[in-house]
């Protein structure tokens, strides 16, 4: 910038208008820029830089820092993918219907419930058990007040199809036809399943299977623009303690599949967990549990709304059969409790695959049990087995490796009976050893638990001296 102290100027014109509208003053500057560059006067500016159009983003912040030199070259290249600004569809909803959240009270639904004022809708029914108001719906039917719409709070219990009835009759009466219905309702009961009894069952199943199909019979003559169901990757993956869950949302995957072939609009969702607004904002001391299961797999408001947009106006069912599955988190660094699923298969080999390529050699590792039929020495065995064990042990209660100490027991790192149950499973998968879980639970420390598979391994290998 020291030129400027010899009252230089410096000016920027467009190069293509000179040479098209003044030819020879294009030629002259040229000619005198080439004899500059010729004689070393002046040299080209460095460095240079060629990005691609998929760096545009970076260049233009680049330049916008005040700490760029040289220049910043945009060249398109094949097959690169370009950033576009997704047309938003604002006003899709319409002000002369009425929509319904079932669930619509808790964070999730009252957010949804904004949401969709936002997107033109004008009455909204948010449906709970108990119907009770709370500060929080008030500051939203307040807030959706001032944009034209009204909330609508009721008290529904879904199970029950005369209480279902007398809502949509309700609304029949007295708001514009209902036109559209999200399922956000779940009741959560963890338990084993061994010790599950059928009222337990009962109570987590009831709330989306009943509900779901008494809106659908209540509603058969209404012509829908979408049923939208809330439904969770709990179905597909599983989860500790969750028989039940999964269960119920299994049945909501296959009820959208029903009404799809009847020609319905209908979509489920199989969320992972959410943070910032719903369940798990609302139950903090659960939520490193909950993490924990799902393999830190989660999902952030915003996303949770746009597949909600993109179920409504159509955008889904081309490509997932009117279901979307969300979470599914596989890499090579840290498979998944659920990897070792058969139906995951392809997914897992193909991560494994690229992992190992990544390594170099291609070569796949050994297998437990190919590894505990070399063994050479009992104390070997036993050694592998232990760090296979730990392994395992930090990928559930999702621990580095530098955290465990070995000659602590396995039931002092937090182990409860759900992960135990996982570890129990996947011991009897690798080593053909059959652990009860108090078994697993009291037998010491990973050297012990390692003891232990190797006594009850159907396994051949080395045995212990005597």
């Amino acid at each position: 910038m020291g030129q400027f102290e010899h009252n230089v100027t410096f000016s920027s014109v467009d190069l293509t208008l000179v040479a098209s509208e003044r030819p020879k003053v294009m030629g002259r500057v040229l000619g005198a820029v080439m004899k500059l560059l010729g004689s070393k006067q002046i040299s080209a500016i460095e460095p240079i830089t060629v990005l691609g159009i998929s760096g545009l983003e970076s260049a233009l912040r680049t330049l916008q820092s005040g700490k760029s030199t040289g220049k910043l070259i945009i060249s398109p290249r094949p097959g690169e993918q370009v950033k576009v600004t997704h047309r938003r569809a604002s006003g899709f909803l319409k002000q002369n219907a009425t929509y319904i959240i079932i669930g619509g009270t808790g964070g999730l639904g009252r957010s949804m419930a904004k949401w969709m004022v936002h997107r033109g809708a004008r009455h909204i029914v948010l449906l709970s058990r108990n119907g009770r108001k709370t500060a929080e719906l008030d500051r939203l039917a307040q807030e959706c007040s001032q944009l034209g719409a009204t909330i609508h709070v009721r008290s529904c219990d879904v199970v029950k199809e005369a209480s279902v009835k007398a809502v949509v009759d309700e609304c029949a009466k007295s708001l514009p036809p209902v036109q559209g219905l999200i399922h956000a309702a779940m009741v959560l009961r963890d338990v084993l399943f061994e010790k599950m009894t059928f009222e337990d069952y009962n109570q987590v199943v009831e709330a989306k299977l009943a509900g779901t199909w008494n809106f659908h019979r209540a509603l058969a003559g209404q012509p829908l623009d979408f049923f939208v169901v809330l439904s969770s990757v709990a179905g597909i993956v599983g989860n500790r303690g969750q028989a039940a869950y999964a269960a119920a949302n299994t049945f909501l995957d296959a009820f959208v599949q029903h009404r799809t072939q009847q020609g319905l609009p209908a979509t489920s969702i199989d969320l992972t967990a959410v943070e910032g607004v719903g369940y798990l904002a609302e139950n903090a001391a659960r939520q490193s549990e909950i993490l924990q299961t799902l393999a830190g797999s989660t999902f952030g408001e915003a996303e949770v709304l746009a597949l909600v947009e993109a179920s409504i106006c159509g955008h889904v069912s081309r490509f997932s059969n009117s279901q979307v599955i969300t979470g599914l988190n596989f890499s090579g660094a840290s498979l998944p409790f659920y990897a070792d699923d058969a139906k995951f298969s392809h997914l897992r080999d193909a991560v494994l695959a690229t992992t190992q390529g990544a390594d170099g050699d291609g070569s796949q590792a050994a297998s437990a049990q190919d590894e505990l039929t070399r063994a050479a020495t009992y104390e070997q065995a036993g050694q592998g087995v232990a760090a296979r064990v730990q392994e395992k042990l930090c990928a559930i209660l999702m621990l580095q490796a530098a955290d465990m100490d070995a000659g602590s027991s396995v039931k002092s790192y937090g182990l409860d009976s759900l992960n135990a149950i996982e570890l129990r499973n996947w011991i009897g998968k690798e080593y053909l050893s059959h652990l009860q879980v108090l078994e697993l639970l009291t037998s010491g420390t990973i050297g012990d638990l390692a003891a232990l598979v190797l006594k009850k391994t159907k396994i051949k290998h080395v045995q212990k001296a005597a």
